[in-house]
This record gives structure tokens, C-alpha cells and sequence, in this order.
């Protein structure tokens, strides 16, 4: 019986030319771990959208990124990926 090495690939070869990438919520997650990745990355982040105007502008002020004014004007990034960091909210039982 012989083994086979199941191994994840641990790194990835660079995006080419990688699509803009629009963050619509602002949350401690988005700051904590998704704005250091996609940094890490070399991954080019548009700009960030948050129901909160105040949280907009802190995390894209502390990330040195274009705070959206409302989510159409975040959704019109054209050719942009959407990275929706929302919270779940509670459904009916």
C-alpha cells in the first residue's frame, strides 16, 4: 500500500494584475484581519463602506484608504471584488 503526500500548497504565486478590492463593513475583524492580509498580500484595497460614518472614517483613516460615503458610491468601484465583513444577524426562531 503506498502513501501519497496530501500536503496544502503553503504559498501562491502573486496576482498578475489583481482587481481592486471594495470592504463593506468596518468591524473589528475587517481591521484585525482582513485589511494586514490583503496589505501582506500586495493586494490593492479601493476603499471601505460601514453603516457607521465614524467607523468609516477611523478604519480608513488608520489604513490609509478611501472611505466610501454610502454604498453606492462603493458599489460603482468598477471591476472591484466585494469583501462583505457583516455581522449575522438573528433570525426568528
Amino acid at each position: 500500500m503506498s502513501k501519497t503526500s496530501r500536503s496544502p500548497a503553503q504559498s501562491w504565486a502573486a496576482a498578475g494584475s489583481p482587481r481592486p478590492i471594495v470592504v463593506i463593513g468596518g468591524g473589528s475583524i475587517v481591521s484585525d484581519a482582513h485589511l494586514p492580509a490583503y496589505r501582506l498580500a500586495g493586494l490593492p484595497v479601493a476603499g471601505l463602506f460601514d453603516l457607521d460614518a465614524e467607523r468609516t472614517r477611523k478604519v480608513a483613516a488608520e489604513w490609509d484608504i478611501t472611505p466610501f460615503a454610502n454604498l453606492e458610491e462603493a458599489v460603482a468601484t468598477e471591476n472591484a471584488i466585494f469583501d462583505l465583513a457583516l455581522p449575522l444577524l438573528p433570525t426568528a426562531a
